[in-house]
């Protein structure tokens, strides 16, 4: 089936899934397919139908650019991942006023590539990622809001995301250090997704303060943990000391105070619900449910218990991991 240029330039139907080298691939959604998709990342995703187009990248940037349209700016949850983010994008899906993206993988794939090293390679990326974010700009309607759930990569092309989309307003979602470190080692294949990550962005990694000099094949799982945490935290620090637009929230309030988290989060971003939706969302199964696995009961009451059981099975590494981090003035306090 062939594909108009104005059903691209103008409908969130025909989304941006992933790069296939020099080629953009879009797939076919609705708006019950966005809100079905817990990811949108390629292999969790659901769509409609089969349908498929691989455009030549650069067609796609002249496309929009010759267009000269301007969409209003999505607005973004930033998250360090495991802090419940799933759950605070989920909570602000409402379908007739917000269109919730949640993780786009070509924000992710742009933002992992390496860091431009020249004038000419910062234009290509700005020009990239202004057709990107063109594209993840699209709305059903003039009236609703447009808020993307990025992740980790995506925070270390904040300043990058910022000039191209000045307007851009974030909540800024993290947990404590300890709680973070527990979270990504409870499992094995968390621990191999840090290592992976912290190798992926090794020189985005060694462009924050600090790090210059971090030896990356030397971590072990628990400090690999501590470096996301910490340079994603020093990145949210920076951008909110300079910038009103961008909110920290911690995660611990999302879980205990939700409403007010919400109310803070949906106002932040543009949405501002009001106590009648709040009250909705906040005795609907998905406060009962695990957010990522919604066939799952799991209550705030067994969140904090696992987490209590979690810090005493790792204690050591814990303490380990904070010796590490006091032996090279890393600070695991977040000033948000």
């Amino acid at each position: 089936m062939s594909l108009k240029a104005s059903t691209l330039l103008e409908s969130p139907d025909i989304y941006p899934l992933r790069f296939d080298g020099p080629n953009l691939v879009f797939v076919r959604m609705s708006r019950e397919t966005y809100q079905q998709s817990i990811f949108t990342l390629p292999n969790r995703i659901v769509r409609v139908g089969d349908d498929a187009w691989s455009i030549p990248f650069t067609e796609v940037m002249s496309m929009i650019e010759q267009s000269g349209k301007k969409l209003t700016s999505p607005n973004v949850i930033f998250q360090i991942a495991h802090c419940g983010s799933t759950l605070l994008a989920r909570a602000l899906d409402k379908p007739e006023s917000s269109l919730v993206i949640r993780e786009p993988f070509v924000l992710r794939q742009f933002s992992a590539t390496p860091l431009a090293t020249n004038e000419s390679e910062m234009q290509a990326r700005s020009r990239a990622l202004s057709a990107i974010w063109y594209l993840l700009s699209r709305r059903y309607s003039e009236q609703e809001s447009v808020i993307i759930k990025a992740n980790v990569p995506v925070n270390y092309s904040l300043n990058e995301i910022i000039e191209v989309a000045p307007e851009v307003k974030g909540v800024l979602l993290y947990s404590d250090f300890k709680d973070y470190l527990v979270s990504v080692l409870k499992s094995d294949d968390r621990c191999m997704w840090a290592k992976h990550v912290v190798n992926e962005l090794a020189t985005h990694i060694k462009a924050t303060r600090g790090f210059e000099k971090l030896d990356i094949n030397s971590l072990n799982s628990a400090q690999a943990t501590a470096v996301l945490w910490l340079t994603q935290i020093r990145r949210y620090e920076s951008i909110s000391d300079n910038s009103d637009d961008m909110k920290g929230l911690k995660s611990d309030a999302l879980f205990k105070q939700p409403k007010d988290a919400l109310k803070f989060s949906s106002k932040h971003l543009m949405l501002d619900m009001n106590d009648h939706q709040l009250d909705s969302v906040l005795t609907s199964e998905l406060f009962t449910h695990h957010a990522k696995t919604p066939e799952q009961q799991f209550s705030e009451a067994e969140r904090q218990s696992e987490l209590s059981s979690l810090h005493l099975k790792f204690e050591n590494e814990i303490n380990d991991t904070l010796t590490w981090c006091e032996k090279h003035n890393y600070e695991t306090n977040a000033r948000l």
